[in-house]
């Protein structure tokens, strides 16, 4: 029986892992920021993740307090992923988090708190556009029009 202790209040419903099952510890890119605009991310998006690393298509999602870039076109391992993480400037935590548990996640549900829905605002097309797993990319678009069809949010205690 979990004790008290045990349980952590989240708002997190349900989000988006960059594990790739049965790839050897692959993981897609997935990246918050927060507290900067989207030229700012675009630009360097453009110039790291497109330029130098040839990453394929990028989609910029609006988040709570910033935004997510998310690509399904390259598969990347957990040291490499966190390397360009720091180049790209991502969240200190979100990077954090990469480190310690060796995954990401993005959010793909409201916040309790403020209720905003993420919602893709732009799609980066790259000239480096070869291949994509179009399900992972199809199901998180899919997914993000859904949670906008749901009214309300709570808080819940959850295990873990």
């Amino acid at each position: 029986m979990p004790k008290f202790k045990d349980f952590h209040l989240t708002d997190l419903l349900y989000g988006i892992c960059s594990y790739i099952p049965n790839s050897n510890g692959l993981h897609y890119f997935l990246a918050d920021f927060d507290n900067e605009s989207p030229k700012e991310i675009m630009g360097r998006a453009g110039k790291i993740l497109i330029e130098k690393y040839r990453f394929g298509h990028l989609y910029l999602i609006k988040s709570g307090k910033g935004y997510h870039i998310v690509s399904f076109s390259k598969k990347l391992t957990i040291n490499k992923y966190i390397k360009i993480l720091k180049e790209m400037d991502a969240d200190r935590r979100f990077t954090w988090w990469v480190k310690k548990t060796k995954y990401g996640i993005v959010r793909l549900s409201r916040r309790s708190s403020h209720m905003k829905v993420p919602k893709l605002v732009a799609v980066l097309k790259s000239p480096y556009h070869k291949w994509e797993d179009t399900f992972a990319r199809d199901y998180y678009l899919h997914i993000l029009r859904l949670e906008d069809k749901i009214k309300t949010v709570k808080r819940v205690k959850v295990y873990g």
